[in-house]
């Protein structure tokens, strides 16, 4: 009789240096994969450093030791950047000629964070909602050549759901109804919305969704990363009261003016028994699929956007203390992961004796708190350091994957050396935007400073980066490097307090006559909060460096960074169109209104073509994900519909106007060109039709929410001109551009 060993991520492919190994053989150049030796070993680890490393190179092989795969890894990295090479989401720099530059060498390196921490739920749809495992597995090479070492890992779980829910007796049709798309599943994780506006979900995409997830948690076991998993939140279907009795289920508060069908969740209380029987099915549901495995760290957010029943201390310290029991009723060992953004997005509804009653309820080794925007909105130093709770201190920075140039690099580095130094239990750093792939210098930056005793110096950091970034021999002085020294004293050097996030484009929200400009928050903000000059300053540099040397164009990261900077600059310019247009608009000019709302949309025509000529500023592939997990043509186009919905209306479009319209815009060729100028478009013909005293802005809303239905239920491919690739050369565009729209920079 033959037995089948059921499948666990540990041991389901190579670990440690096996895994370091097999990284090489994917991402170096062959005359690279036989130069590298990996060893474990536990007389590397030093007191007061987490996961050390050496690095030796002699006579052409490079020997790299550590007492943990973690610095093995960071090693690796440290190695290949002296080398000239680097890895960025965006792609990496590990060409052949690193093979020609080795060296002999010695280095050391340790990091101060015990834990990096990295990604953020709602990243789980802005970004990795349809990606496949190519794309999942380049993102955890980065991952651990940068040292993370705790995931979120919060992925595939509809599958366990399913199966939970099934063992309660619920029919497959209406668990079903209840999951969520995958462009909006993160809202159903936090209890925020539930069910699905877009896309049928169907058991076999969820079964799929769990192979992947079984893939991406055990190459995250390979690397020595602690994958932090679901847990039960305390949201579940109506219907599953009949099943499991116990009190009336309770209504979570409405969400984001989301209706009725989608939101509002039916939840229960963490002191019933209810709640302890659905957390012990589904934690031991989760362990069973992983053969067995846990990693003992679990995510759960009780209050994510949401108002708890009771503000009482006592009340608010009983639910946590019965949250954590349930967790260790599965698992003795269990760790609660939580993001602490329920405190700093609603300080009002959260004051300090809230917040200490909260926390109050576990103790200081059960409980791991993610302040998740300490970058610009820390809230340790509002709540006493977590009342001496085990803290990480993140980058958030972005929202809905906004894609404009910003940060406030020497800021936020000053902001993490007094968390440091006054934080309490800080025990490490992690990236928490929500969506990834913008703003690399940012993210790069944060990571690096958890293997730094002090703050690195931002001027002697930057020409290595840039170097590597480009693939510039270390001794050359390149207008690229002087492109980014204009970069980082402008657009990554915020000015301005009220700007806390990623500020947008005007040109990418639902135009408005009045209320667009000055506006200031972590998120809609449009607040331009840097001098606008030093960015075109910028983008004569790269274009300067293009000419200087032509094979620039070739490098993948100067095409991204030379596209983004040009789409910028447009944008920028575009202000001073939008306030000619409403001025024309007040003064009754017609002809000046048709003329500036013609320039606004044709400057939008201009950027989606620059936009065109990089892969990394494309919607289609966005839509080829999306389209990549359907079994038939009838799903395909259900799941397109989910990935523009996404992007643009965002939900439901329930109320008008709708407050969710284009959270998650994106600065993409195929939205610029389309949904943002047609809107603006129909913008210019509203304001011909109406007045200032006349101007009805709910009417105009309603007006512009139906083109928006229509762009979302499009196909893409079905428009003239719509590719699946790239069109056009970057640096030849954005020259053209540039001249073309000078008079307005």
């Amino acid at each position: 009789m033959t037995t089948t060993t059921p499948w666990t991520p540990v041991g389901a492919e190579p670990s440690g240096p096996g895994a370091l190994q097999a990284l090489v053989e994917r991402r170096l150049p062959k005359s690279l994969h036989d130069k590298f030796t990996f060893v474990l070993d536990a007389s590397v680890a030093k007191a007061a450093q987490f996961d050390s490393y050496t690095v030796s190179c002699k006579d052409g092989h490079i020997k790299i030791t550590s007492a943990t795969t973690p610095g093995l890894s960071r090693g690796l990295l440290a190695y290949l950047r002296t080398l000239g090479g680097d890895i960025f989401w965006s792609g990496d720099t590990f060409t052949e000629t690193l093979g020609a530059n080795i060296t002999d060498a010695e280095l050391k390196g340790g990091a101060w964070a015990e834990i990096r921490y990295f990604l953020n739920i709602v990243a789980h749809s802005y970004t990795l909602a349809y990606y496949d495992w190519p794309k999942w597995e380049y993102l955890l090479d980065w991952a651990a050549l940068h040292g993370i070492t705790m995931p979120l890992a919060v992925g595939g779980q509809e599958q366990i759901w399913l199966e939970v829910y099934r063992d309660f007796g619920l029919a497959d049709a209406d668990i079903l109804e209840y999951l969520p798309s995958a462009g909006f599943k993160a809202w159903m994780y936090m209890g925020n919305t539930h069910g699905s506006w877009t896309q049928r979900v169907t058991a076999e995409y969820v079964a799929a969704q769990w192979e992947l997830q079984k893939k991406v948690v055990s190459r995250m076991v390979a690397f020595g990363m602690t994958p932090v998993l679901p847990g039960f939140s305390g949201f579940v279907p109506a219907a599953l009261h009949d099943k499991i009795g116990g009190p009336d289920f309770l209504l979570a508060s409405r969400w984001n003016d989301m209706p009725n069908e989608y939101s509002c969740n039916t939840a229960l209380e963490p002191t019933w028994p209810s709640w302890n029987t659905v957390q012990t099915a589904f934690l031991r549901k989760q362990q069973a699929l992983y053969g067995g495995w846990t990693s003992h760290h679990y995510s759960v957010d009780l209050y994510n956007e949401l108002h708890p029943s009771s503000i009482e201390p006592e009340y608010l310290a009983a639910n946590a203390r019965a949250t954590m029991d349930s967790l260790k009723a599965a698992d003795e060992r269990a760790v609660w992961v939580m993001q602490a953004w329920c405190f700093r997005d609603d300080v009002a509804h959260w004051p300090p004796s809230a917040v200490k009653g909260f926390l109050s309820g576990t103790t200081q080794e059960e409980h791991l708190i993610l302040d998740l925007a300490a970058e610009h909105m820390p809230f340790w130093n509002r709540s006493e350091n977590y009342h001496g709770k085990r803290w990480v201190w993140n980058t958030l920075h972005n929202y809905g994957q906004n894609n404009n140039l910003f940060g406030a690099l020497e800021e936020y580095s000053a902001a993490l050396a007094s968390a440091r130094r006054d934080g309490g239990n800080l025990v490490g750093i992690g990236l928490t935007p929500e969506g990834l792939n913008q703003n690399e210098i940012v993210y790069e930056r944060a990571l690096d400073a958890a293997w730094d005793d002090a703050p690195a110096d931002l001027g002697a950091w930057l020409p290595g980066w840039v170097s590597r970034r480009y693939q510039l021999p270390s001794a050359t002085v390149s207008p690229a490097h002087t492109a980014w020294k204009e970069l980082a004293a402008s657009a990554y050097r915020s000015n301005d307090a009220r700007v806390q996030g990623v500020y947008r484009s005007i040109f990418d929200m639902v135009p408005a006559a009045s209320g667009m400009l000055g506006k200031g928050t972590h998120f809609f903000a449009t607040i331009i909060p840097y001098d606008t000059a030093r960015v075109v300053l910028a983008l004569d540099c790269l274009l300067a460096a293009a000419k200087e040397t032509p094979a620039l164009e070739a490098a993948p990261a100067f095409s991204y960074d030379l596209v983004d900077v040009a789409r910028q600059v447009l944008l920028n310019a575009g202000v001073g169109l939008y306030k000619a247009l409403i001025a024309a608009w007040e003064k009754g000019d017609k002809p000046g209104v048709a003329e500036h709302s013609a320039r606004i949309v044709e400057l939008l025509r201009d950027v989606d073509a620059l936009l065109g000529t990089d892969k990394n500023h494309l919607l289609a592939p966005w839509i080829a994900g999306a389209r990549s997990w359907a079994a038939t043509d009838a799903d395909a186009d259900k799941l397109e519909l989910d990935a523009r919905n996404q992007i643009l209306l965002w939900g439901t479009g329930a109320a008008t106007p709708w407050c969710l319209d284009r959270y998650a815009a994106k600065h993409w060729h195929g939205v610029v060109g389309t949904a943002y100028a047609r809107s603006w478009e129909l913008f210019g013909e509203h304001l011909l039709t109406t007045t200032p005293d006349q101007y009805d802005y709910p009417a105009w809303c309603a007006k512009v929410e139906a083109y928006e239905k229509e762009w979302q239920a499009e196909k893409w491919g079905e428009r003239e001109g719509e590719t699946w690739g790239t069109v056009g050369k970057p640096v030849q565009v954005a020259v053209r551009l540039r001249a073309k729209w000078a008079e307005w920079l």
